[in-house]
């Protein structure tokens, strides 16, 4: 294989993604700061400042939230996307991309010190992270932790670098360097089936309820959608 130099910025990067799609490029700073560039004309689509600290984990996920009267209709570059940012401190935001300002959704409160990976399920409702010590999948929407993982024996890795989701949702891979015998690669089946059920992705208040005859549907209705 060939490579060609496409683009080139001042600056220091201390995270990178990609969107799945390649069509755009996150970019964390040692300053707090995220930009996301274009892929296609290497212009800045849009930027903004998670906080004072290095970013040191991005992820792109899915926007799952549905256009309302306070939303506009999908139309920029990013409008489809949501960004996950995690930062040294153990902050770990995730921001809506919508046109023409990003907002940030939902702080996820429970990493200790820096977060250094950061995976949306392919829906978009749930987010993994991993930086030092414990892991942890949270619900999007409200920024609630839905599971701390654990090995058998109760603890975890020292240090966790990457997480990935597998394309039906239903496995993690957690990856680490090895410190003290302990780290490599694991992998995760996620029981969804067992105890009660969360239905993830609705933002605003619930008013309505309906479930179908056969019990294989629920449908819910919200004040924003």
């Amino acid at each position: 294989p060939t490579g060609k130099k496409v683009g080139e910025w001042p600056g220091i990067a201390t995270a990178l993604e990609f969107t799945p799609d390649g069509l755009l490029l996150a970019c964390g700073s040692d300053g707090g700061a995220v930009n996301v560039r274009s892929t296609l004309d290497s212009q800045v689509v849009l930027q903004f400042v998670e906080g004072a600290l290095p970013i040191t984990g991005l992820g792109f996920g899915r926007n799952y939230r549905r256009s309302s009267g306070e939303q506009p209709a999908l139309a920029g570059a990013a409008d489809k996307w949501l960004l996950a940012v995690g930062s040294k401190g153990g902050g770990l935001s995730v921001w809506d991309l919508r046109s023409p300002t990003p907002t940030r959704m939902n702080r996820f409160y429970g990493s200790e010190h820096a977060v250094y990976g950061a995976a949306f399920s392919p829906d978009g409702t749930l987010l993994a992270s991993c930086g030092r010590n414990y892991p942890f999948v949270w619900d999007v929407a409200t920024g609630r932790p839905q599971l701390r993982v654990v090995d058998k024996d109760g603890g975890f890795r020292l240090r966790t670098h990457g997480v990935a989701f597998t394309t039906d949702g239903r496995h993690l891979a957690f990856g680490s360097p090895t410190l003290e015998g302990y780290g490599g690669l694991g992998v995760y089946r996620l029981n969804q089936d067992r105890g009660v059920s969360s239905y993830r992705g609705v933002t605003g208040v619930i008013e309505k309820t309906w479930l179908s005859p056969s019990g294989k549907w629920v449908a819910a209705l919200a004040q924003n959608w």
